[in-house]
């Protein structure tokens, strides 16, 4: 059916699928000068590709798989095209704004740009979960960390680099302990890798916190224990005061959960004190 379009309509369809199954009005206009009663999204709609969505100023594709499959044919330099051109409309109208930060820097990695991408995924990551809304935060730091991937490594950006994606996986582990698993662990596992890599007290000290936390959450008793007790050592040896507070109570519950009642009592009453 996108075959038979006209070309006017065919490009409307592919700039349509490139923005997203939802489709801002004021975005496609701005991106191609049609409105929502222009002939050839009017035409669009009678042919059961975009309609009205239920929010007004919005259209939305008749069915997912319609939106994918006029999105893979595009080529990819035309899909990058106008991942970039969304991207610079996005930010133009105020990409600072809280809601606009998941869509940027899903067409930022589209377009091939990292660090605007990474910049955009965190941000969004943050709203999430101080919103506690723990899946969408999850979502948003795992791209993060993926963007960072593509950044250069030299010797000061590489550093920087290993220590923003350490500080972002423990915000991860903060969005995952109510519903963890194993993929979560080995980002926490890389992240502990690169905090000893970087000889950092407080970054050991806090990436074996969450280890220890979201292996607890994974039932994985023994080696989350041993994580706690490293973050332990390694906080009075740094000094961290209040992860110091928080890790009797961690502790205590790991020995509670391996049966250990003897120990787990008094260390849950210090965190208690």
């Amino acid at each position: 059916r996108v075959g038979r379009l006209p070309p006017e309509q065919a490009r409307l369809v592919r700039l349509a699928a490139v923005i997203g199954n939802v489709i801002p009005v004021w975005l496609l206009e701005a991106l191609s000068g049609c409105g929502e009663q222009h002939p050839a999204v009017r035409a669009l709609a009678a042919q059961d590709f975009i309609f009205p969505d239920q929010r007004p100023g919005h259209l939305r594709f008749k069915h997912g798989i319609t939106r994918d499959v006029v999105y893979e044919a595009a080529g990819l330099h035309e899909r990058q095209a106008l991942h970039r051109r969304i991207s610079a409309e996005l930010g133009a109208r105020g990409g600072a704004e809280s809601q606009l930060h998941e869509q940027l820097a899903y067409h930022d990695a589209a377009a091939n740009d990292w660090p605007a991408a990474a910049r955009h995924a965190e941000a969004a990551g943050d709203l999430a979960l101080a919103a506690s809304a723990l899946d969408r935060a999850k979502k948003q730091f795992r791209a993060a960390l993926a963007a960072l991937e593509f950044l250069p490594d030299g010797d000061d950006q590489g550093r920087e680099r290993r220590r923003r994606w350490v500080s972002i996986a423990q915000r991860l582990g903060m969005a995952c302990v109510f519903d963890a698993s194993q993929d979560d662990l080995r980002v926490l596992r890389h992240a502990a890798a690169l905090a000893q890599a970087e000889g950092d007290l407080g970054l050991i000290a806090r990436t074996e916190y969450w280890l220890a936390y979201v292996g607890y959450a994974l039932g994985e008793t023994r080696d989350s224990l041993a994580h706690a007790r490293a973050a332990v050592d390694t906080a009075q040896r740094c000094g961290d005061n209040a992860l110091l507070a928080q890790l009797p109570g961690t502790v205590g519950q790991l020995q509670a959960a391996a049966a250990d009642y003897a120990n787990a009592l008094p260390m849950l009453d210090l965190a208690i004190a």
